[in-house]
């Protein structure tokens, strides 16, 4: 089973549900819709959630910067029931990625350290990196993102 945060309804087919009805699809603020994975893994024994979202075509920072904030609330908000019902919780450093095809801003060297970039919507700042791959067929070392300092 998967959690979509923007599922409109139960479907049987791909066995995801919409989490909440607060997070209505018709709602002004777009609180419903999510990035496209979540990356949970262990790198030198230091615990990452990697919120990740792919664009093929433009990217708007208006969706993904929203895409990335709902993503980081759901996050939480599964921390909050491990905490509280099952005495668990999450302590992991939250990490953006932004992957698009976008040709103009050059490839991402594929032995290279990749480096954050601040940006800034509504108040909010989230250090995202961005990853630009002409096709699919390449892979990502994720050990390559520069780590932020915590």
């Amino acid at each position: 089973m998967a959690f979509k945060l923007d599922t409109k309804e139960e479907s049987d087919i791909d066995k995801t549900i919409r989490i909440s009805e607060y997070l209505n699809p018709n709602a002004k603020q777009p609180i419903n819709r999510g990035c496209d994975g979540i990356i949970f893994t262990y790198i030198n024994g230091r615990g990452y959630v990697f919120i990740c979202e792919m664009k093929s075509g433009i990217s708007h920072k208006k969706d993904y910067i929203q895409q990335f904030r709902n993503s980081y609330v759901f996050i939480k908000f599964i921390n909050y029931i491990l905490d509280e019902f099952y005495d668990m919780k999450i302590n992991f450093l939250m990490r953006y990625i932004l992957f698009d095809k976008k040709k103009n801003y050059g490839r991402t060297e594929s032995n290279r350290k990749i480096l954050p970039k601040k940006e800034s919507y509504q108040g909010k700042d989230l250090y995202i990196y961005r990853i630009h791959h002409p096709n699919e067929n390449r892979s990502l070392d994720i050990r390559l993102l520069e780590p932020l300092k915590d």
